[in-house]
C-alpha cells in the first residue's frame, strides 16, 4: 500500500514538472513568434527559454530557440557589425549545446550553420576551408537527419546558390532543393525569396519577379514575424531590382 502511495505520488510530481515546463515553453515561443510586433519580444523570449533550460537541460529545443532568436534579432537590431557578429556568436554556442545534449537533433546542426552562415555574410570574404568545412558538415547533418523540412531544405538550397562554383555551388542544384522547399511546406515564405534569388543568378528574370511576388501573395506565411519582417522586405527589394534589368 506504501509503496503503490508513494508511487503515485512521484507520478504526480513528474506530471506537475511536465505541465509547469510546457507553460513554460508555451509562454516563450508565444513572445518568440510575435516578435514582428515589438523586437524586444527576441530578447525576452530567450530570457524565457533559459528558464526552461533551468527546469530540463535536456531538452534542446529551448537552447535552438534561443539560437534562432539570437540570430533573428542580429539580423533587424543592431547597426554595429561587431555586436552583430558577437551575438551570431552567442546563437552558435547555444546551438553547439542543444548538438552536445542529442547529436541527432537536426535543429542544432541547422541553427549552428545558420549562425555561422551569417558571420561569413557579414564578413564578406572568401570562405575558409575550414569555415566552409564547418558549413558542410553542419547543414548536410541537419539534411541527413530531416531531409524532408522545408527549413533545412531552404538553408541547403540556399548554401548551393551562393557558394562559387569553384567551392562547390551549384544553381541548378541549388534551384532543386529549393523547388523541394517549396514543396515541403508551400507557406514557407523564405524558400520562394532564396528561389526568386536564384533564377536571378541564372538571368530567368521573368520566373523570379514571379517567383519574388509570390513571397507577397501568400496570406498565411508558416512563420509570420520573420515574413512581416525579413521576407517580404527583401522580396520587394529584389522585385525592384528584377524591374530595372
Amino acid at each position: 500500500m506504501r509503496r503503490a502511495c508513494f508511487l503515485t505520488i512521484f507520478l504526480f510530481t513528474i506530471a506537475l514538472f511536465a505541465d509547469e515546463y510546457n507553460e513554460i515553453i508555451k509562454e516563450a515561443d508565444k513572445i518568440f513568434f510575435s516578435y514582428h510586433e515589438d523586437l524586444s519580444r527576441l530578447i525576452k523570449s530567450v530570457e524565457i527559454y533559459k528558464k526552461a533550460i533551468e527546469k530540463n537541460p535536456k531538452d534542446p529545443y529551448p537552447m535552438i530557440m534561443i539560437s534562432r532568436a539570437l540570430l533573428t534579432y542580429a539580423d533587424l537590431v543592431p547597426e554595429d557589425e561587431k555586436e552583430r557578429e558577437r551575438i551570431y556568436e552567442e546563437g552558435m554556442k547555444w546551438a553547439e549545446r542543444a548538438i552536445k545534449v542529442d547529436e541527432k537533433y537536426a535543429m542544432g546542426h541547422f541553427w549552428f550553420f545558420a549562425n555561422l552562415a551569417r558571420i561569413q555574410q557579414l564578413k564578406g570574404t572568401l570562405y575558409s576551408l575550414a569555415t566552409l568545412s564547418t558549413l558542410k558538415k553542419h547543414i548536410k547533418r541537419a539534411y541527413e537527419l530531416k531531409p524532408d523540412d522545408a527549413m533545412i531544405l531552404d538553408g541547403l538550397g540556399a548554401f548551393y546558390c551562393e557558394l562559387p562554383s569553384f567551392l562547390g555551388g551549384d544553381l541548378k542544384k541549388s534551384e532543386e532543393i529549393l523547388r523541394r522547399a517549396i514543396e515541403a511546406d508551400p507557406h514557407y515564405t523564405l524558400s520562394y525569396y532564396d528561389l526568386a534569388v536564384n533564377l536571378y543568378k541564372q538571368k530567368r528574370y521573368e520566373e523570379a519577379l514571379k517567383t519574388a511576388e509570390m513571397v507577397l501573395s501568400i496570406t498565411n506565411p508558416t512563420y509570420y514575424a520573420d515574413w512581416f519582417t525579413w521576407d517580404r522586405i527583401k522580396a520587394l527589394e529584389l522585385i525592384e531590382k528584377i524591374k530595372k534589368k
